[in-house]
């Protein structure tokens, strides 16, 4: 049975019940049967389903002009423009050319001839795919590094150098060091002197022990950045690496080369911390700055990130994979909604495994639903809670009417990010959805009190809208409403007039274009029938006297922001309101 993954161009969220094929894509499809060109007979049936031999798959690649600074691609991929590269494999009993590349549609000769010994085809060197994708990079933090150790530092031997110059070690306390940018071996310790192993092509470190010292400072700094930044519970933590012992033993320990290692985490007061979620979250943050080292862009595959952390820390972890998403290409699997970043549903795909058939479908749009009001169904039953349920408080708060609003704002600032414009860092900024509830929102603005957070509001321009504002005024929380940004001024408006008359009415018809009942709405009339009634209400108002059913603000928002951009006008329309709400947050000190 075919399937079809679609990913997202920055980060990938997959969730799926246990043994639903999330481990085994993330861990063996993308490294071994795609970058490496190992499918062998063992493998053969797990890539498609349970007894099938003859498998195969397809993987589309779209290629930017700015790929060509990137990777080595071979002639045949000149001169530099935009193209779409496809892969496939199908397994055939023999030997053949199970593997076949196309560019733009034309197919490659990427073959020089057969081996001699088993009459295979050999794939020119130019098109191995090393050269030509993202190297797929799995990222398990299943071991942390010890609060102790030792380490060895060595230096590469005259000529030579790192083959492959982005390979992680697999020891924590050896990736931690190299972090540091030091080459190392290292080892448990156990109190007895031993001889350390001879590398080849190596030879000893030509740093002095001040230079140790400093280079573990650093990296101590580095973390310790990052930590302040991304943990809050509690604020001000400190990761200290650095060299057991007084002077004269670090002068020993230097002369032996064969260093007595020291991590760990401190606070403003009492003991150091050592819980299993902390240490993980410390062994995380090295995976990333790892990461952020490496020249050209990765696909990185996350296996269940956060498993053992609290909700705001999982929240964090979700945020630091967006960002990570900016240089690299996200996947990651998850069962947790705090895992999930919702201002970006677009980015979900669900995994149904048949309990009879054993074989599992790709849900690429698990939100949309054919009924309106139950978009997030399929989501609820696989996690349990749907984006409904979630709003978590922030540093920074933008607390929105409704979840089209949620999604329509996130969205928009994405987009102008990636354009260089003024947006709003998703990664410090909560959009939190009240769904228009005044009690609520009242509760939700204590918190943010309480919790010393900043906050503003975006509400509609209608009498609801103004209760919310001004009970936000009472809190010396600022409110921004809709109406200040689009034109005309004096109209009621709602966030869907943000996207403006005929990109919106464009939407609705073909959101709705699949249902029998119902028959499209003219772009040109709606204007003047809106009169000073927003998109939102004149719809709401429509579906029920035209059709007697329910309009999904939602439904239409996730068809939007399913598309590459917006229109120029609704870009700069959100430019203007996000303006509005980085200045109503700075002035949010108040609410402390």
């Amino acid at each position: 049975m075919d399937q079809r993954l679609e990913l997202d161009p920055y980060a990938t969220a997959i969730v799926g019940r246990n043994d639903s094929g999330k481990t085994s894509l993330l861990n063996r499809f993308f490294d071994q049967y795609v970058y490496e060109h190992a499918v062998h007979s063992g493998d053969r049936p797990l890539v498609e389903g349970p007894g099938d031999r003859h498998v195969g798959f397809t993987l589309l690649w779209d290629i930017d002009l700015s790929d060509y600074s990137v990777f080595p691609f071979p002639v045949a991929f000149q001169p530099p423009a935009r193209r779409r590269f496809e892969v496939t494999f199908q397994h055939f009993d023999g030997p053949s050319e199970d593997w076949i590349y196309r560019l733009d549609g034309q197919r490659l000769a990427i073959y020089s001839d057969r081996s001699p010994d088993t009459g295979w085809p050999v794939l020119r060197d130019e098109f191995n795919l090393r050269q030509l994708i993202p190297r797929p990079h799995y990222v398990s933090v299943s071991r942390t590094s010890a609060s102790m150790f030792e380490m060895h530092l060595f230096a590469l031997a005259d000529g030579w150098v790192r083959s492959i110059p982005h390979a992680k070690p697999d020891d924590p306390a050896r990736l931690l060091l190299a972090v540091g940018g030091m080459n190392a071996i290292t080892r448990p310790v156990t109190g007895i002197e031993e001889l350390w192993p001879q590398l080849p092509h190596t030879r000893r470190s030509e740093h002095t022990l001040e230079q140790v010292e400093s280079q573990l400072a650093l990296l101590s700094e580095r973390l310790t950045t990052k930590m302040q930044r991304w943990w809050n519970d509690p604020p001000g933590l400190r990761v200290s690496v650095r060299l057991a012992g007084n002077a004269d033993s670090k002068r020993r320990q230097h002369h032996i080369n064969s260093y007595i290692v020291v991590r760990d985490i401190s606070g403003t007061h009492g003991p150091g911390y050592s819980g299993e979620g902390i240490l993980w979250f410390l062994s995380f943050l090295v995976e990333l700055l790892f990461l952020e080292d490496q020249p050209s862009p990765l696909l990185l595959l996350f296996d269940e990130p956060g498993s053992p952390l609290h909700p705001s820390a999982q929240r964090a972890v979700a945020k630091l994979l967006t960002v990570l998403a900016q240089k690299h290409q996200v996947i990651y699997s998850t069962h947790s909604p705090f895992m999930i970043d919702w201002n970006f549903p677009q980015r979900i795909r669900l995994f149904r495994r048949d309990a009879d058939t054993g074989r599992t479908t790709i849900d690429n749009t698990p939100y949309a639903g054919k009924g309106a009001h139950r978009v997030w169904d399929p989501l609820r039953d696989t996690l349990g809670v749907s984006l409904g349920d979630i709003g978590v408080i922030g540093e920074h708060n933008i607390l929105v009417e409704g979840i089209a609003d949620q999604l329509l704002l996130a969205n928009a600032s994405a987009q102008l990010e990636a354009l260089g414009r003024s947006h709003l860092d998703l990664a410090q900024v909560a959009i939190v959805p009240f769904g228009s509830d005044l009690v609520v929102l009242r509760g939700l603005l204590n918190t943010a009190k309480r919790l010393g957070a900043t906050a503003c509001i975006l509400a509609d321009s209608d009498s609801s809208g103004n209760g919310f504002v001004k009970e936000g005024l009472k809190q010396r929380v600022d409110g921004l409403q809709v109406a200040a940004y689009v034109d005309p001024v004096s109209k009621d408006a709602s966030i869907e007039d943000m996207v403006g008359t005929t990109e919106y009415v464009v939407a609705v018809n073909e959101a709705y274009s699949g249902f029998d009942w119902f028959r499209p709405f003219d772009p040109t009339t709606i204007q003047a029938a809106c009169g000073t009634l927003s998109l939102g209400s004149y719809f709401e108002r429509e579906f029920s006297s035209r059709f007697d059913q329910n309009f999904s603000k939602v439904s239409v928002a996730l068809l939007l922001i399913g598309r590459p951009t917006f229109e120029e006008p609704t870009l700069a329309r959100f430019e203007a309101l996000i303006g509005g709400m980085l200045g109503a947050m700075q002035r949010g000190n108040r609410s402390q």
